[in-house]
């Protein structure tokens, strides 16, 4: 049972700043946990991993991995990171993440990937179940 890390922070951004803003995340907890793992899980990689190859970060062993300076991250689908564990987690957009039967399955495993922070950005109100938690 892990008993460090940080509270899991949320960050509400302009629809326009939602992949900037993601992706700036994405590279802070990079270069905090250099030595460890961090990812974006999004139910649209695409826009961040654009932002992150502007910014010079490049494509290593798989499309959404990529690579600046040493310092990795993944870029994932919600049901690619299913079953991996990282350092550090940025949750892009949780609204977006289709329920699954009803129930915020892809969602779930989104945020609980993480093993030391949590970090989410978004444009749109959070999901209920999200929303009642920071109340």
């Amino acid at each position: 049972l892990q008993q460090e890390g940080d509270d899991p922070d949320v960050t509400r951004v302009s629809p326009k700043a939602l992949a900037e803003a993601v992706a700036a995340r994405a590279e802070e907890l990079a270069t905090r946990y250099s030595t460890g793992t961090v990812a974006v899980i999004s139910v649209a990689p695409d826009d961040v991993l654009q932002v992150l190859r502007r910014g010079g970060w490049l494509s290593t062993r798989s499309p959404y991995a990529l690579a600046r300076d040493g310092v990795e991250l993944a870029v994932l689908y919600p049901g690619d990171a299913r079953g991996l564990e990282f350092d550090a987690v940025v949750v892009a957009e949780p609204a977006a993440f289709a329920p699954n039967l009803g129930r915020h399955g892809p969602l779930y495993t989104a945020l609980s990937r993480a093993n030391r922070t949590l970090s989410i950005v978004h444009s749109t109100p959070l999901p209920e179940a999200l929303a009642e938690r920071r109340r």
